[in-house]
């Protein structure tokens, strides 16, 4: 296939996952099925497409990493999807988001700890055989691309040194002291503490676009543009939590947002406006892959200064609290960057179970269980970006 026609090909396939993505999680279409639409384009993630770009990669086409890079992906989440899929009906069907919804709000430490084993429970007997699924798919089909490794495969698509990014990640820990949270002592204490009830009169629902459009115009960026469209109509079966869809780089990317009170909403809010604005800014001219497929750690690091316009209202209090809240993130995501390494690197073995919740522990100062080792981790390595972009910051 010509690079003329594959980019074509590969943005009709974008579009086709981030409108059905969008329009699921946005309430309006209940069916949600990645796993069809990654067969129906088959074709952008073939042996032959991967080869092809690969070769034109290694002549010096920069477009062509790019397009290398996104047929590898998308053939990992595709034979990652049904397990994916199986996990989503599961954890639906489970009560896990009531759960964790009544734990935010559970003031009694011991009913806390109820709903929190009650969690767990979900996790460890439903939800983490399919994670492991998932991850032996992805390991699987990373030899069978004719890889050696995912840390060889990354180095390539990236030109990011794994291995010295997990000693970043290490030296991160060690250096740095995790968080005195106020009142928290186990996991099942965090959801509390990020729910910051307190703060709440700060962000009320029903105040949080306002505070989004004054960030955006301080930010010289209009929030009525075209191609950039803010959906905060309720709707049932909308996502609790804000996100970016991106159909069409740059003319039909959406924030699409349910409001709710508390600053962990507004966090959200941020971080997603945060994508939203830099996917809706590139230039409309440029090619396929230099509007959709800007590397994820410079996404992320834009989404998280964005999130830093987060007010603090001159409360000594939440500005502490902010604080806080981007070292506990910072810390988390480097040990999930090492925990997901170790599974990339050795499969789902039982021992990283509990080297998991150590280094979990070291990373928050919270009791942590070793239930989640598997539903924690992304065999795609989301972890590695958000580490990246905390270096931009």
């Amino acid at each position: 296939m010509e690079m003329s026609a594959y980019r074509a090909r590969a943005q009709e396939y974008a579009t086709a996952l981030g409108g059905a993505h969008h329009r699921h999680y946005a309430g309006v279409d209940p069916t949600w099925e990645p796993t069809a639409i990654h067969a129906a384009f088959a074709d952008v993630m073939a042996d032959e497409a991967i080869d092809h770009l690969a070769d034109l990669a290694q002549n010096g086409n920069a477009g062509a990493r790019l397009l290398w890079g996104f047929a590898v992906r998308s053939r990992l989440r595709a034979v990652a999807a049904p397990h994916d899929a199986q996990r989503a009906r599961l954890e639906g069907a489970s009560g896990l988001a009531a759960l964790t919804e009544e734990l935010a709000v559970e003031p009694s430490p011991l009913r806390r700890h109820e709903l929190e084993e009650a969690r767990m429970t979900i996790v460890a007997e439903q939800l983490s055989a399919p994670a492991a699924a998932a991850l032996d798919a992805v390991r699987r089909e990373i030899r069978a691309l004719g890889w050696p490794s995912a840390r060889a495969l990354w180095t390539a698509m990236t030109k990011v040194d794994l291995g010295a990014l997990g000693r970043h990640a290490e030296t991160l820990l060690r250096e740095e002291s995790a968080p005195a949270l106020d009142g928290a002592l186990t996991r099942a204490d965090g959801p509390a503490w990020h729910r910051a009830a307190w703060a709440d009169h700060h962000f009320p629902a029903d105040g949080q676009l306002a505070l989004l459009h004054d960030a955006l115009r301080q930010a010289g960026a209009d929030p009525d543009a075209p191609g950039f469209a803010i959906d905060a109509e309720p709707r049932p079966g909308k996502s609790p939590r804000a996100f970016c869809a991106a159909v069409t780089v740059p003319g039909d990317v959406h924030l699409v947002v349910r409001p709710g009170a508390g600053v962990g909403a507004a966090e959200s809010l941020f971080h997603e406006a945060g994508h939203a604005l830099l996917l809706a800014s590139r230039d409309p001219s440029w090619r396929f892959e230099e509007r959709h497929l800007l590397p994820a750690h410079l996404g992320e690091a834009a989404a998280f200064a964005f999130e830093a316009r987060l007010p603090d209202f001159g409360d000594e209090r939440l500005r502490e609290h902010l604080r806080l809240r981007r070292v506990l993130r910072r810390r988390r995501q480097a040990a999930r960057l090492l925990h997901e390494l170790d599974l990339l690197d050795r499969g789902p073995v039982k021992e990283l179970r509990e080297r998991y919740a150590q280094r979990m522990a070291t990373a928050t100062g919270l009791d942590w269980p070793g239930a989640p080792w598997l539903v924690d981790a992304d065999p795609l390595l989301t972890a590695a970006d958000y580490v990246r972009a905390e270096q931009l910051l």
